[in-house]
């Protein structure tokens, strides 16, 4: 069933713009279709060991202290 006021908004339209809300309409299934199919599953820990750090990381180099 149709919502009563999108049914009443889309009677006002000019016949004109008929085919842009039908093509509107296709391009929000097609979204909704395809967002849905790209959700995957995430596997947490999956870069575990695979990356480092350097243990002076959060030291500021001596050329950025004087914006410190």
């Amino acid at each position: 069933m149709m919502n009563p006021i999108i049914e009443q908004k889309i009677k006002s339209i000019p016949d004109k713009y008929v085919n842009e809300i039908s093509d509107f309409l296709d391009f929000l299934q097609f979204k909704a279709s395809s967002s849905e199919s790209k959700l995957k599953k995430r596997n947490p820990g999956i870069a575990k060991g695979k990356l480092w750090m350097s243990k002076d990381f959060d030291d500021t180099p001596e050329d950025f202290k004087e914006y410190m």
